[in-house]
C-alpha cells in the first residue's frame, strides 16, 4: 500500500494508537464522550500521517503503461554503399514509413551511429556495425524495441567482428542487402610495409601484398614510386582466378625530407574499382645520423677498431681525437684509456651524464676507480689492480640483443682481453652483456654492462684490447660479428639517451588518412629541465612549397598535460609542415606531417551479403536484397514484434508531491485542536 512495506504499516499503526492513547487515556476513562472519540481519532490520525513521513524512501508510486514498440533503422552512410543501392533502398523506405503499428527511429552509420537525419550525404568513413548492436542493445533498455532494419552492403572493415560479439536481445534483425556480391575484375594492393624513417644513403625495402581477382593468366604490371619517379617495376603473370603475389623492391634515398612512397598497379581493362590500385606511405629521410665522439687520453689498436666499425656504415658520425680536445655537441661518447685521477675530466662526465648523453667507457689498466664509482654512486674504491686474460662469453639473459648460432660459434673463438679479477659492484638497474670467460670456464664476472643514469645510457667494457677481436672476425676476409657488435651496442646506448629539449613538437605519428583529426601536443621545458605551460606558444601549420607567411594557418592552443594541445581537422591531401615557437627564448621547432586518401573501405568493393544472412538467422529474422519490395513487406509483417507491451514502472512517491496528504494531516490535528478547546482541554 503506497508502496511502503506491510511491518512499516504495523509500526506506524501501533505507534500513532499509543502515542493517541497516552494523550487521552485519562480523558476517556473519566468522561467517555463520544466528541472525546472523534478527537482520539483525529490525532491518531494525524499521528499516523506524520510517522509514515519517516518511511518516505520506501513509498513507490507504480504505473502501467501501454507502449507502442520501437523500429530501429539502420542505413550504411559509408561511400561502399553504390548510389543505385541508395535509390532502390529509398523506394523500399516507403514500406517502412507505412507501419502504423509502431514508433520508427532512423540513423545513420558509418564508422559510429548518428542521427538519421544528422548528415544527408555518403561519408567516407569505415563501417562498423558492432557500434549498431551496440547502439541497438542500448535503446531496447530503454524502450521496447520490436525489431531492428539495416540496410548495409556488408563491407566491415572497423570495430568488432558482429557475429563474434552479442546481439541486441528478443530482436529480430532484418537484413537488406545492398552493394554486388558477384566477383568483379580487380587488381589491388594490400599491406604496404616499409620503414618509417630511414638514413640518408641507406637502402631500405618496401613490401606490398598484390591481389588478383577474376585475372588468371593476364600479365600485371606493379610500380614502385618516390614521388612522380618510378624507382622500380615488376610483371606478375597471375595464375588463378583468384591469387595473390608479396612483392618486395628496394630504394636508396637521394635527399632528405618526408618522400612519398607508392606501390601501384596499372589499371587493367574491365576493371571497375581503381582506388585499391595504389597504397601509399610518407617515409622519412633523415641525415640526423647519431655523432659519436672516441676520445682517447693515448692512441691504442682499440680506437681504431671502434672507428672502423662505427665507420663501415652510415647510420653515424664518427670522429676519434684526443681528450683534451673533447666538445659537447656529440650524441655518444666513447672514452678510451682515461685514467680518472683528474677532477675536471670527471666534472665532465657528471655534466654529460645529467645532459642525457650516452657514454662508453672502456676501463683500461692503471685507472683510478674511486672518483669513477662516486659518479655512478658505487663504491669502487678497494678494485683490485689484478688483470688477467679473459674471454668472452654471451649473456643469454640480455635482452637487448641475442647472436644467432653463428655468431655464437664466432664468439666463442674470440681471443681473450685483458679483464680485472675482481667482481664490481654495479648500479642499480645494470644488465650484463657479456661475462667473462677463463680457460673456457664461464663466470660471473662482468666483461660488458650497460645501465640508465637519470636519462643517460652508460655502457662499460671491463678490458683492453678488443682490436684483437676485429682481426679474428675479419680473418676469412668477411667480419660478420664484431663491427655489427659495436654498431649495435652504440645504438642500444643512444637509444636509452634522451637529451630534453626546450621545445618539441609531439605527434603521433607522421602519416594521417584525410578522416582523421591531427593532434599536437607542443611540449616547453624551462632552465631547470621542468615542463612549463606559462610562457605562451604559437603553433602554425601550412602547405609545404607554400610556407609564405600568408600561408600559414594559426593553430589553437589549449593547456594539457604539463603543455600544450591543438587539434587540426580538414585537412587535404598533401604534405604539411607545423612550426612551433614559444619559451623564454622563443625557440623555433618544426615536424612534418603528410595526409593521404585512401579509405580502406574502397579496398575491396564486393558485398558480404553472407555476413548479413548470419544476423538475420542468428536473431530469428530475415534478408532480403535492395529492390525485393515484396519479400521486404513480408519479413516486415511476419518477423517483427508489433503487439503493443504492457511497461510497469515503478518511481518515488515523495510527500510533497502530494497536497492532499498535508491537507489531512493539518485538517486532523486542526479539528483535535478546535475540539479540546470547545471542550476546554485546550
Amino acid at each position: 500500500m503506497l508502496g511502503i512495506p506491510v511491518w512499516a504499516w504495523i509500526f506506524v499503526l501501533l505507534a500513532a494508537i499509543g502515542l493517541s492513547t497516552l494523550h487521552y487515556y485519562k480523558i476517556l476513562r473519566h468522561l467517555g464522550s463520544k466528541i472525546w472519540w472523534v478527537a482520539f481519532g483525529l490525532r491518531f490520525i494525524g499521528y499516523a500521517g506524520v510517522l509514515l513521513l519517516l518511511f518516505n524512501p520506501w513509498w513507490r508510486l507504480q504505473e502501467e503503461k501501454v507502449e507502442t514498440p520501437v523500429l530501429l533503422v539502420y542505413e550504411d552512410r559509408s561511400a561502399s554503399v553504390d548510389s543505385a543501392s541508395l535509390q532502390k533502398w529509398r523506394s523500399m523506405s516507403t514500406e517502412i514509413a507505412s507501419m502504423k503499428k509502431m514508433r520508427i527511429q532512423r540513423f545513420g552509420f558509418a564508422h559510429d551511429v548518428f542521427s538519421g537525419d544528422s548528415i544527408s550525404t555518403k561519408e567516407r568513413f569505415k563501417s562498423n556495425l558492432s557500434a549498431v548492436m551496440r547502439h541497438a542493445t542500448a535503446k531496447s533498455v530503454t524502450a521496447p524495441v520490436g525489431g531492428m532494419v539495416i540496410m548495409t552492403d556488408g563491407i566491415i572493415n572497423e570495430g568488432l567482428d558482429p557475429l563474434v560479439g552479442s546481439l541486441p536481445p528478443h530482436t529480430p534483425i532484418i537484413a537488406v542487402g545492398a552493394g554486388n556480391t558477384a566477383p568483379r575484375i580487380d587488381a589491388l594492393v594490400g599491406g604496404l610495409l616499409c620503414n618509417e624513417e630511414v638514413f640518408l644513403g641507406n637502402s631500405f625495402v618496401v613490401e606490398a601484398s598484390i591481389r588478383a581477382v577474376k585475372l588468371s593468366a593476364e600479365s600485371v604490371i606493379v610500380r614502385c614510386m618516390v614521388g612522380e619517379e618510378e624507382v622500380g617495376r615488376l610483371i606478375w603473370s597471375v595464375a588463378s582466378a583468384s591469387d595473390w603475389k608479396r612483392v618486395n623492391f628496394e630504394i636508396k634515398p637521394k635527399s632528405v625530407g618526408l618522400k612519398r612512397v607508392s606501390i601501384v598497379v596499372n589499371p587493367i581493362k574491365g576493371e571497375l574499382n581503381l582506388v585499391n590500385n595504389s597504397q601509399t606511405k610518407y617515409v622519412k629521410v633523415v641525415d640526423e645520423r647519431k655523432k659519436v665522439e672516441i676520445l682517447f687520453a693515448a692512441p691504442h689498436p682499440d680506437v681504431s677498431a671502434i672507428g672502423r666499425a662505427l665507420g663501415s656504415e652510415g647510420q653515424f658520425a664518427c670522429v676519434a681525437k684526443s681528450k683534451n680536445d673533447r666538445n659537447s655537441d656529440a650524441d655518444v661518447y666513447v672514452l678510451h684509456g682515461w685514467n680518472w685521477s683528474d677532477k675536471s675530466d670527471l666534472e665532465w662526465l657528471s655534466g654529460q651524464l645529467k645532459r642525457g648523453k650516452a657514454v662508453w667507457i672502456f676501463a683500461t689498466p692503471g685507472m683510478q676507480w674511486g672518483g669513477l664509482g662516486r659518479v655512478f654512486d658505487v663504491n669502487w674504491g678497494s678494485v683490485s689492480s689484478i688483470w688477467q686474460d679473459a674471454q668472452p662469453q654471451w649473456n643469454e639473459g640480455f635482452s637487448g640483443w641475442s647472436p644467432s648460432s653463428e655468431e655464437s660459434l664466432r664468439w666463442g673463438n674470440m681471443p681473450p682481453v685483458k679483464s680485472p679479477v675482481v667482481k664490481l659492484t654495479l648500479p642499480m638497474g645494470s644488465s650484463a652483456v657479456l661475462w667473462q670467460k677463463w680457460g673456457g670456464a664461464a663466470t660471473q664476472l662482468p666483461l660488458m654492462s650497460i645501465w640508465k643514469v637519470g636519462n643517460a645510457g652508460v655502457g662499460m667494457f671491463f678490458g683492453e684490447g678488443i682490436w684483437r677481436w676485429r682481426i679474428e672476425d675479419r680473418k676469412d676476409g668477411e667480419g660478420k660479428v664484431f663491427d655489427a657488435w659495436v654498431r649495435r651496442m652504440t645504438g642500444l646506448l643512444a637509444a636509452g639517451s634522451s637529451v630534453k629539449k626546450s621545445l618539441e613538437i609531439s605527434i603521433s605519428k607522421q602519416q594521417f588518412d584525410l578522416s582523421e583529426e591531427v593532434i599536437v601536443r607542443v611540449i616547453c621545458r624551462d632552465k631547470a629541465d621542468e615542463l612549463d605551460d606559462v610562457v605562451p606558444r604559437t603553433l602554425r601549420i601550412g602547405k609545404v612549397g607554400k610556407l609564405g607567411s600568408d600561408e600559414l594557418t594559426q593553430v589553437a592552443l589549449e593547456k594539457d598535460k604539463g603543455g600544450w594541445r591543438g587539434v587540426v581537422t580538414g585537412l587535404a591531401e598533401g604534405e604539411y609542415k607545423l612550426i612551433a615557437e614559444g619559451g623564454i627564448d622563443r625557440t623555433t621547432v618544426e615536424k612534418q606531417i603528410a595526409v593521404v586518401n585512401q579509405p580502406m573501405e574502397m579496398m575491396d568493393l564486393q558485398a558480404n551479403h553472407g555476413l548479413l544472412m548470419s544476423l538475420a538467422t542468428r536473431s530469428d529474422g530475415g534478408f532480403c536484397k535492395v529492390g525485393e519490395v515484396e519479400n521486404f513487406r513480408k519479413l516486415l509483417n511476419v518477423k517483427l514484434n508489433q503487439v503493443p507491451v504492457m511497461r510497469r514502472e515503478l518511481s518515488n512517491q515523495h510527500w510533497w508531491d502530494s497536497v492532499f496528504w498535508l491537507l489531512v494531516v493539518i485538517l486532523c490535528f486542526g479539528g483535535e485542536w478546535g475540539i479540546r478547546r470547545w471542550m476546554g482541554k485546550y
